[in-house]
């Protein structure tokens, strides 16, 4: 059985994925990447992450790329399809991200 491909995308606490209607592009990131955009770009703080299955995004509008300097990360051009979500949890610490990652497994 194939392995799922995840991708995750950060907001705001509480926020809605209808919230990023009209963006030109999506940031996205791996799983290995997700406190430290949390810490660079959230203070830290308490956000709500979006787990994404990568074989529902259209693979010719994702696209990985160093836009800042901080590694590569993946970048979608559209809107994110619904379908994609596979769910979204509110995390306000590291360990919420780890004990989040693993409960699904």
């Amino acid at each position: 059985m194939p392995t799922l491909r995840k991708v995750f995308h950060l907001t705001c606490w509480g926020a809605k994925m209808s919230s990023l209607a009209g963006a030109s592009f999506i940031h996205l990131c791996r799983f290995e990447q997700l406190e430290g955009v949390r810490r660079r770009h959230f203070g830290g703080g308490r956000v709500r992450v979006w787990e994404l299955d990568e074989a529902m995004l259209d693979p010719t509008k994702l696209v990985d790329e160093d836009s800042y300097g901080h590694g590569s990360f993946p970048h979608y051009y559209d809107e994110l399809p619904a379908a994609a979500v596979i769910r979204w949890v509110d995390v306000e610490s590291s360990m919420d991200l780890m004990s989040a990652e693993t409960s699904d497994e």
